[in-house]
């Protein structure tokens, strides 16, 4: 079976063997894959009215973003600074409620992120992502995140405008043009759920937080 075209393995950041099996690699079944897709959709249709009128990025965040990390089985939280005051940080991603718990007495340092699994760049809903939100300026996002990553010591950052979601690694991501992208707003607008697990094998919670997917970069 070929990657689907909602996928875009930009740069070869995996290996397309490796990804087109990254869902089995996981702990995710098909009841909780397709309950997954169920709720996603369900808010995304809901939302959709709203964010086309007003689709700042904390529009995006609050309207559908939050609510789709918490469907992938995340903890977050937003707004998080950065240590030295290099700025702050969208969305950290953590595993368990626990895991941020456990992290709060770091909170503007380096160690509140030690407990995190990545982080996520949020941009406006009609946002190209190779340019980012209009009043973000002409510089690509994927600096501040390559920034970010260097920043905090995590391994991925996903950026987003709540329809496209993008992956990068610390290794490669101010490389710009190496990155997995999928087209979350074109597989809810085509029920495509087959494609739906290529989005989940990428983005869950199960796929970040373990190695499956560091063993199959390029």
């Amino acid at each position: 079976m070929s990657i689907p075209g909602t996928v875009r393995n930009e740069g070869n950041l995996f290996d397309n063997e490796g990804l087109k099996h990254l869902e089995e690699a996981n702990s995710i079944d098909e009841a909780t894959r397709r309950n997954q897709f169920e709720q996603i959709r369900e808010h995304y249709d809901r939302r959709r009215g709203t964010l086309a009128e007003n689709g700042s990025p904390d529009h995006v965040g609050y309207y559908f973003l939050g609510r789709a990390l918490h469907v992938l089985g995340y903890t977050h939280s937003q707004s998080e600074p950065l240590p030295n005051e290099f700025g702050t940080v969208s969305y950290t991603l953590f595993e368990s409620p626990e895991d941020f718990q456990n992290q709060l007495e770091g909170r503007g340092t380096s160690r509140f992120f030690a407990g995190a699994i990545g982080t996520i760049k949020v941009v406006a809903w009609d946002s190209d992502l190779d340019s980012g939100a209009e009043d973000s300026g002409p510089e690509h996002p994927a600096f501040e995140l390559d920034d970010i990553l260097r920043h905090t010591g995590l391994q991925w950052a996903i950026l987003s405008n709540g329809k496209k979601w993008r992956l990068y690694h610390r290794n490669t991501a101010a490389m710009l043009n190496t990155f997995c992208e999928v087209n979350l707003g074109e597989i809810i607008e085509t029920n495509d759920f087959e494609s739906f697990k290529y989005f989940t094998g990428v983005f869950s919670k199960e796929s970040i937080a373990s190695d499956a997917m560091r063993q199959i970069l390029n």
